[in-house]
């Protein structure tokens, strides 16, 4: 017999997680972390460039599962560093 993957296992839900992938949310200073698309859209960059930054030590972000999560001190301290 055939049981749906829907059906068989309930779908994955985490209230943190919602909270850091919630695209439909305006305010993106809720969450303590930015995606590296995230952050290249409010500085107006390339996602290469934020992750050039990442590498060369100006701003601090994590690995996860291959794709960098950035801590939203860092992007404040960077900031003032550069003057937006």
């Amino acid at each position: 017999m055939y049981i749906p993957r829907s059906l068989a296992r309930p779908p994955f839900s985490c209230k943190k997680k919602a909270l850091i992938y919630n695209k439909n949310s305006s305010n993106d200073t809720k969450t303590g972390y930015y995606t590296t698309s995230q952050l290249a859209k409010r500085w107006g960059v390339s996602v290469m460039t934020i992750i050039r930054l990442i590498e060369q030590g100006d701003l601090r972000g994590l690995k996860i599962r291959g794709s960098y999560r950035i801590n939203l001190g860092s992007i404040k301290e960077y900031e003032a560093k550069v003057a937006f």
